[in-house]
């Protein structure tokens, strides 16, 4: 038989599931001051991808590299990891490479203005000036919002 506290835990629980809170929520949910029940949210891995974006936001790219590799490969459709490698890449100074990922990026989406930007600056890092304009303007076309992936 279950007691008062462990249904309450288990309601919790399953409405977890079905509701994902937002992150103010759980810190309100889990504060110490609070009478009550403490609840413990289990840790969730983060995954290849979402690594491999706070490696690159950190500044180490060798490992946002790995991380954006290891996407690739385990789903060789993801085109946000195809474009996360192409980032790296063309931070490392590899335009060809970085080139090559964009391209891959933008076959499995083709409609994303980011990618088209992506492939314009690596373009203009190999000196390929004309390509990289009509690039940029065609991710200009798709998304004019991001006209500051273009500014110096």
């Amino acid at each position: 038989m279950f007691t008062k506290k462990t249904r309450r835990y288990q309601f919790l629980l399953s409405f977890l599931r079905r509701f994902r809170p937002t992150e103010q929520q759980l810190q309100r949910l889990s504060r110490k001051d609070r009478p009550g029940l403490q609840i413990k949210l289990p840790a969730v891995e983060a995954s290849p991808l979402e690594k491999g974006r706070l490696a690159f936001a950190n500044g180490e790219l060798a490992e946002a590299l790995h991380f954006f590799s290891l996407t690739t490969k385990n789903d060789s459709n993801n085109a946000w990891g195809w474009h996360g490698r192409g980032d790296a890449l063309q931070c490392l100074g590899d335009y060809n490479g970085a080139l090559q990922a964009y391209e891959q990026a933008i076959s499995l989406q083709p409609h994303t203005a980011l990618h088209y930007g992506g492939k314009a600056n690596a373009l203009n890092g190999l000196q390929q000036y004309q390509e990289s304009k009509l690039a940029m303007q065609h991710a200009l076309e798709l998304d004019a919002s991001i006209k500051w992936l273009f500014t110096d």
